[in-house]
């Protein structure tokens, strides 16, 4: 796995590094080429002002520059050849030089790369030219003396100038590529290292996060982070509250349990501690019973803790109108015997894409929460109506109720009760918060409003979207 470092460090030194060699590359090319042409330049000039120097004075041809060395170019040595190939005149240095410039154009310069008769290469500039005719006596040659055809001045230079000057470039472009890449390096290197040191001051105050701090990082941490870093700071605070949500809920949650565990466990043993002490027949038969009631409440309630923390499963069709028509019948019996008159109407035949104990799960705790906390007298209506294309929405009225406004949110909070209702230990305040648990996994939403005052209504219908659902988890699990 590389590192941030390294994957920054590879393009942001390899690009320039590519540039710097080709453009090195191209410098050298350049300066080579231009050092060439400079040297052809010279020869070409040069052979055109020796050719010019070659004269035939009285049926003799005459080299001025031979005669006078001012007009040869120091260092360069040259060769005059007749058109019969003979040597006219000739540095020591070509003595034996076999090179001849091609015919071409009048006045036209050849130039090649050659080797001298000594071994080093050198560059050859060669022009064949008809010599200017001087007489002191005559005006005119009545015949054109022997040798009046074409001329050949050649001249050479040693490459060995060019060479080191293409070496020193060479090297000093080398030298100056190293210095620049070496600086380069470092310089990437220590920009990297300082661009990502805000990084690692976020790892070490992600470090040092405790459960009750309410950021990842201190101000002043926060302040001198670049902007760019400003979003994860942000993100980080909202994961961290979310977290530190969840664990106080959780934390509720647990003391909640143990408190509600508690009593009877104290009651149980309070029992057997009695029947223990006073082991008559009568009393162990009546402690046994009392235990057995005290078990049986321990069940449900552990029951629905269970529940409460249960996935709802795989998502499957489920009718609502049966499910609540089936639901109702099973409480007619509890709530004639409550006087709490029931009336169901169900309007569609949609379906619950959630499991169908999630679905039975739901229907049972709302019905039955709403028939248990109606008072004598009261009333439960149910109405299943159609939501979306081919879902369903279940509504759960019961009234008149004592709560308010505020006291809605509460309602599915795990084991929280009114004050009337604490002393019935029957209910454990976890079935609202049971069906807002299922529905925020299964893809619905629950919500809970007062209707004139003294109804209570409780919707449950599928979530518009996906999103939708997500809040609706998030903002189940923070109830």
């Amino acid at each position: 796995m590389t590192s941030i470092r390294a994957r920054l460090l590879v393009p942001l030194l390899v690009g320039p590094l590519i540039v710097l060699a080709l453009g090195g590359v191209g410098v050298y090319w350049v300066a080579s080429s231009r050092l060439s042409e400079q040297l052809d330049a010279a020869l070409s000039a040069h052979v055109r002002t020796l050719a010019g120097l070659v004269t035939i004075e009285g049926g003799r041809v005459v080299c001025e520059f031979s005669e006078q060395g001012e007009h040869s170019r120091p260092g360069v040595p040259y060769v005059v050849l007749d058109p019969s190939g003979g040597v006219v005149a000739e540095s020591p240095q070509l003595r034996g030089f076999a090179w001849r410039p091609r015919p071409g154009p009048a006045g036209a310069v050849a130039i090649e790369t050659v080797t001298l008769p000594s071994g080093a290469a050198a560059r050859a500039a060669g022009v064949l030219f008809a010599p200017a005719r001087e007489d002191e006596t005559s005006e005119r040659l009545s015949e054109p003396p022997p040798g009046t055809g074409a001329y050949a001045v050649i001249v050479a230079e040693s490459l060995d100038g060019v060479r080191h000057a293409e070496a020193a470039l060479a090297g000093a472009l080398t030298l100056v590529g190293l210095l620049t890449m070496a600086t380069l390096a470092a310089t990437v290197w220590l920009g990297v290292r300082v661009g990502l040191a805000p990084l690692r001051q976020l790892g070490m105050a992600i470090r040092g996060i405790a459960v009750d701090n309410s950021g990842p990082a201190s101000g002043r941490e926060r302040a001198t982070a670049p902007r760019e870093l400003a979003p994860v700071y942000d993100e980080l605070d909202h994961m961290v509250g979310r977290v530190e949500g969840a664990i106080a809920r959780e934390r509720r949650f647990t003391d909640a349990a143990s408190h509600e565990l508690r009593t009877p466990l104290a009651e149980l043993r309070t029992v057997l501690d009695v029947a223990a002490r006073w082991p008559d027949p009568e009393r162990l038969l009546a402690a046994v019973l009392e235990a057995r009631g005290i078990g049986i409440e321990m069940e449900r309630l552990v029951e629905a803790l269970l529940l409460h923390h249960a996935p709802s499963g795989e998502g499957v069709g489920v009718s609502v109108g049966p499910v609540a028509l089936a639901e109702i019948e099973r409480l007619g019996g509890e709530a004639a015997s409550r006087g709490v008159h029931v009336e169901a109407t169900t309007e569609s035949q949609g379906v619950w894409r959630v499991a169908p104990a999630a679905a039975q799960v739901i229907i049972r705790n709302l019905i039955g929460n709403a028939v248990e906390y109606s008072p004598r007298g009261g009333h439960v209506r149910v109405f299943v109506r159609a939501e979306g294309e081919g879902g369903a929405g279940l509504v759960v009225e019961n009234g008149p109720v004592a709560l308010e406004q505020g006291e809605l949110p509460r309602l599915f909070e795990p084991f929280w009760r009114r004050d009337a209702a604490r002393a019935d230990r029957s209910h454990h305040g976890l079935g609202l918060s049971i069906v807002r648990h299922v529905t925020s996994i299964a893809g619905l939403c629950c919500e809970a409003e007062l209707v004139e005052g003294a109804t209570l209504r409780m919707t449950v219908r599928p979530s518009p979207s996906a999103a939708d659902r997500d809040g609706a988890a998030g903002s189940g699990s923070k109830l």
